[in-house]
């Protein structure tokens, strides 16, 4: 679980610098990562996943050929893997939103708290997990990457298939957990600059797909992620193969569809 620390001073993080409403993907009124695409209409049902609305138009990204993941389609993906392996839970390993890192940097929409962003994992059970993960997105065009602080062991990491581990993603992640952290203490949002050095001692690693297994497209990052998730149990992320990129949208697709529409 996370360290007991220091308060860090306070800000109006999030207040005064917080966007108005953005419909980028036009489905939920949070900021989510950019498409490279415009989706299709679709009709009205929708999907409820840990908090997050996914439209049919959001699922195109698993029923075309070669499209970036969306962002509301990472989360709810993410909500379901541990349901799906039940190991990561017995771990102590939690899969966090994408939005956090977006929500720690002012930018998401006007009314957006992490108490909502977090809404589908207890403030318990965030404080007594050893493992926090975080889908991470960003770039031009967007690429998805892995991170994960480890508490018991004071170790971070990123998996990344495409193996550049950009500088963005090391500082997104540690945002992401310095900040969640302490909003779950103190329930104060604090100014990022005075958590620069919560990881200053920890570790970190790096992970890629071997060689013959790696991404060498421009889009496919986001399936990779989705296909690392389960490897965070012992992080072998061996299970993270280009060939199965196929099979992993058909799974993901299929996982999200179970689930009652409304």
């Amino acid at each position: 679980m996370p360290d007991l620390d220091q308060p860090p001073s306070l800000s109006s993080m999030n207040q005064g610098m917080i966007l108005s409403d953005i419909e980028i993907n036009d489905t939920i009124s949070l900021l989510l990562p950019p498409s490279s695409f415009q989706t299709p209409p679709g009709p009205s049902q929708s999907y409820i996943i840990g908090g997050v609305e996914v439209v049919p138009p959001d699922l195109y990204c698993l029923e075309a050929k070669e499209e970036r993941i969306k962002g509301t389609v990472m989360d709810a993906y993410s909500v379901l893997v541990p349901d799906e392996y039940g190991s990561l839970s017995k771990a102590g390993c939690v899969i966090i939103s994408s939005l956090v890192p977006y929500f720690m940097h002012g930018l998401t929409s006007l009314g957006t708290t992490l108490k909502n962003i977090v809404s589908q994992i207890t403030k318990k059970k965030l404080l007594a997990s050893r493992l926090w993960a975080f889908p991470l997105s960003e770039g031009s065009p967007l690429h998805w990457v892995l991170g994960w602080v480890d508490w018991s062991t004071h170790k971070m990491g990123l998996f990344d298939s495409l193996g550049r581990a950009p500088n963005w993603a090391k500082q997104n992640l540690q945002d992401a957990a310095a900040g969640l952290e302490h909003w779950l203490k103190y329930g104060t949002y604090p100014e990022l600059k005075s958590l620069k050095g919560r990881f200053k001692d920890w570790n970190i690693s790096y992970h890629t797909p071997t060689k013959n297994h790696n991404q060498i497209d421009n889009w496919s990052c986001g399936l990779f992620v989705m296909m690392a998730m389960p490897g965070l149990l012992d992080l072998n992320f061996s299970c993270a193969k280009r060939s199965d990129l196929g099979l992993t949208k058909s799974s993901a697709l299929k996982a999200i569809k179970k689930v009652k529409s409304v």
